[in-house]
């Protein structure tokens, strides 16, 4: 017999804060690199599901949290978004949290489209991570 599919929802922060600890139980045991659920809401979850766009998809199975991805609108200054833009060459991000300026590639083209007509869509998303695909890693 399978299980019936996860159910997908898609939180703001507000509710991603409400379900912290739920949150934690599925990011600990993934990641491991937080010493608590305190450390992790301050270092991490508090911060980003404050920032412009940020929206959660959360998988539940049961009612039970067993995989998320989150996504907020990048900004320079902030460290992944410097991070990346150091990484690319001048011309990709001349204008910042654009790909006006890329080469025009068809994945490029498709990149600009997203990312500059739809400012509510978030464009920086974590995995989800399942607690059957962390199992099957270490195993």
């Amino acid at each position: 017999m399978t299980a019936p599919p996860p159910e997908i929802d898609l939180w703001d922060g507000a509710r991603a804060r409400a379900a912290a600890p739920g949150l934690w139980r599925v990011y600990d045991e993934v990641f491991g690199d937080q010493d608590s659920l305190a450390i992790w809401r301050q270092e991490v979850l508090d911060r980003h599901s404050e920032r412009d766009g940020f929206r959660l998809a959360v998988a539940r199975c049961e009612h039970e949290i067993v995989g998320f991805a989150y996504g907020y609108v990048g900004e320079r200054g902030q460290p992944w978004a410097d991070r990346v833009a150091a990484a690319l060459p001048p011309a990709v991000h001349a204008t910042p949290g654009t790909a006006r300026h890329a080469p025009q590639t068809p994945m490029n083209r498709r990149l600009a489209t997203h990312t500059n007509t739809d400012r509510s869509r978030p464009r920086k998303a974590r995995s989800i991570r399942t607690r059957t695909a962390s199992r099957a890693k270490s195993e």
